[in-house]
């Protein structure tokens, strides 16, 4: 059985190791934080993944962390503060009409 210090000490090495998305400030794990699935992430935003994946390369989109050698997955409080930041550019362009 794993330690909740353990899991966490694990996903903070994934986050450490990846080579896409926020490198600065450090992206440190909490107890709350936990991983998404592609299929989950697609539930939350209205993109096809593929445009995500292009948005992720130019520093748009929070980047994939690998956990496997074919399996990726984001971090849910990162994928929830790039939407709320996008709902701002929304209302603040809405302000601006």
């Amino acid at each position: 059985m794993w330690l909740q210090e353990d899991v966490l000490r694990w996903m903070q090495s994934k986050i450490d190791a990846r080579t896409v998305g926020p490198m600065v400030p450090k992206v440190v794990i909490g107890p709350e934080d936990r991983f998404i699935s592609k299929k989950e992430l697609r539930g939350l935003v209205p993109y096809a993944v593929q445009y995500l994946l292009v948005l992720e390369h130019a520093g748009k989109f929070p980047g994939r962390i690998r956990i496997g050698e074919n399996r990726s997955v984001w971090l849910e409080r990162e994928v929830r503060d790039w939407m709320n930041a996008r709902c701002g550019i929304s209302d603040a362009n809405k302000d601006s009409v």
